[in-house]
């Protein structure tokens, strides 16, 4: 039900309303799971970003998605780098660390 909530809300057009629409999701989930509710408030503007510049369709997949950077680490980093980058991969999955963006600086 949470889950559905949320993938409602990014499915609005309306960035005003995707955002009241969360954030009363958020007061209810302060009660029970306050960790959640937080969580949920702290990535809320983050996650409503496209949505105010009307960017959808691929491209916002695309946005959407860390793929694009793990292949970036994986796929296209020197033997070296991609070394350095795995040995954090581990620290929060998903989630470029400062090893990563210091590899990928030393690319050009």
């Amino acid at each position: 039900m949470i889950l559905a909530r949320i993938r409602g809300a990014w499915a609005l057009t309306d960035p005003d309303l995707a955002k009241q629409r969360l954030e009363r999701l958020a007061s209810e989930l302060d009660r029970t799971w306050p960790d959640a509710a937080d969580s949920l408030r702290e990535g809320l503007d983050d996650t409503l970003t496209l949505m105010r510049l009307g960017i959808g369709g691929q491209l916002a997949k695309t946005l959407c998605s860390t793929n694009p950077c793990e292949s970036m680490v994986r796929h296209e980093a020197p033997c070296e780098t991609r070394k350095r980058t795995n040995n954090f991969s581990s620290v929060s999955a998903g989630m470029p660390t400062r090893a990563d963006a210091a590899a990928w600086r030393s690319w050009g």
